[in-house]
């Protein structure tokens, strides 16, 4: 709700979606040590910390270039070849931008699970030997941008209003690490809707 009020209000991105993402996580994390499912999980696997901060940090450099990118392209464009509603109110542009931004994700999600060379590449992901708060980020970097591409794309062309779309992912940064987490909490029947830890963790 903060993102959405921020993008509506005007906000300017950087630094303050940055710093509310990165508190957000924090909470995570901290939750983590006070609500663990399972406390082994919260100590370092040989090593896998280290390598789980470089993939998040390479990803999310990756993921944010390639956003500020196309959406410089897209700027090359006249106003006119747009098709966003960018009229429309700013909370309804991020839950917009959310949509097509989440249908990407689970439709690639699904094809990199049956795709042979794609799973290839997203079974990393499936590799950690415990679930916590930075699993979310363990991706390979094609995967990552396969995994994303298509929906920033869809995005871009229909002219997309950038802070809307900056915002969705700010959100998604925070849910991913939710979904990871090793916190002990459920959703109930709730959890066949929502992609939550529960379902990571079986």
């Amino acid at each position: 709700l903060l993102m959405i009020w921020m993008a509506s209000s005007a906000v300017s991105y950087w630094p303050f979606f940055p710093l509310v993402t990165l508190a957000a996580i924090a909470m995570v994390a901290l939750l983590e040590r006070v609500l663990p499912y399972e406390r082994a999980w919260n100590r370092d696997h040989g090593g896998d910390t280290f390598r789980d901060v470089l993939h998040i940090t390479v990803n999310q450099v990756l993921i944010q270039s390639s956003v500020a990118l196309a959406f410089g392209l897209r700027d090359l464009l006249p106003e006119s070849v747009t098709l966003w509603p960018r009229s429309a109110p700013m909370w309804m542009q991020v839950l917009l931008a959310g949509v097509v931004i989440d249908l990407g994700l689970y439709a690639m999600h699904r094809y990199s699970h049956l795709q042979p060379f794609l799973w290839r590449l997203h079974m990393l992901h499936h590799s950690p030997e415990r679930l916590y708060w930075m699993n979310g980020g363990r991706r390979h970097p094609l995967s990552a941008l396969i995994l994303a591409g298509p929906s920033l794309t869809v995005l871009m062309v229909l002219g997309a209003t950038p802070i809307a779309v900056a915002a969705w992912l700010a959100i998604l940064s925070v849910h991913l690490c939710f979904q990871h987490s090793n916190l002990d909490y459920s959703l109930g029947p709730f959890r066949h809707l929502f992609c939550v830890a529960e379902n990571h963790r079986w």
